[in-house]
C-alpha cells in the first residue's frame, strides 16, 4: 500500500474501512460505509481508540495499514488556532481505555438502527449512563474520541452529543468537507 499523505493536516479525521467482521458488523449496523475514525496529529502522528488497547498515539501509516478504504475530512471552519486546541483536546485523553459499551450504544442509537427504541436500546442506553454517572470523557471509542476533542475545542463535528457520535455521522457531516481518498 502506498499512501499520499500530502494533503493531510493537523485536526484533519481519517474515516477508514477495515476488512474485518467486526468492521462490516459496525458500517452497517450504523448505516454507513465506514466504521473507524482516526484524528490526524502533528509531524505524520495521529490517534485513535481500538478495542483492547484503548487510546493511543502513533504513525498515521501503521493505523492505516489494514484499512480496505480510507478517506480524510476537514472541518469546512476551522481555524489554525482551533486546529491547535482539537489535538491539544484529543492527546489529554492517551491512555485512556475503550468504551466498549458506548461503541455499541452508539451503533444502537443511530437514526437508522432498528433497536433504537426497543427494551434492549432503551436498557442499553440507561445502563451505560449508570455506568458513566453521566461523565462521558474517561473512556472513548473512536468516533467519540475524535468528536469529543472537536467539541471541547468548541468546533464540534455535529449537533449531538459526542459520545453518541459514529464514525458514519461523521462522514455525513455537513461541517466536513472531504478533501481526499486515501486507500480506494
Amino acid at each position: 500500500m502506498s499512501l499520499d499523505l500530502s494533503k493531510v493536516q493537523a485536526a484533519d479525521i481519517i474515516l477508514m474501512m477495515g476488512p474485518s467482521t467486526t468492521s462490516k458488523i459496525i458500517a452497517t449496523g450504523t448505516c454507513g460505509t465506514v466504521s473507524h475514525a482516526i484524528l490526524v496529529l502533528k509531524n505524520g502522528m495521529c490517534i485513535e481508540s481500538i478495542g483492547g488497547s484503548g487510546v493511543g498515539i502513533r504513525k498515521v501509516e501503521p493505523a492505516l495499514s489494514t484499512a480496505k478504504t480510507a478517506s480524510l475530512y476537514r472541518h469546512k471552519w476551522i481555524t489554525p488556532d482551533a486546529m491547535t486546541r482539537v489535538c491539544h483536546h484529543a492527546k489529554q485523553n492517551a491512555g485512556k481505555p475503550y468504551d466498549s459499551l458506548g461503541a455499541v450504544r452508539s451503533g444502537f442509537n443511530t437514526g437508522c438502527s432498528p433497536m433504537r427504541y426497543t427494551p434492549v436500546g432503551i436498557f442499553l442506553t440507561i445502563y451505560h449512563e449508570g455506568e458513566q454517572k453521566g461523565v462521558h470523557d474517561d473512556k472513548f471509542f473512536c468516533s467519540e474520541l475524535v468528536a469529543h476533542a472537536f467539541e471541547k475545542a468548541n468546533v464540534p463535528l455535529t449537533a449531538r452529543a459526542f459520545h453518541e457520535i459514529t464514525p458514519a455521522e461523521i462522514m455525513r457531516s455537513d461541517r466536513l468537507q472531504k478533501v481526499d481518498t486515501l486507500i480506494a
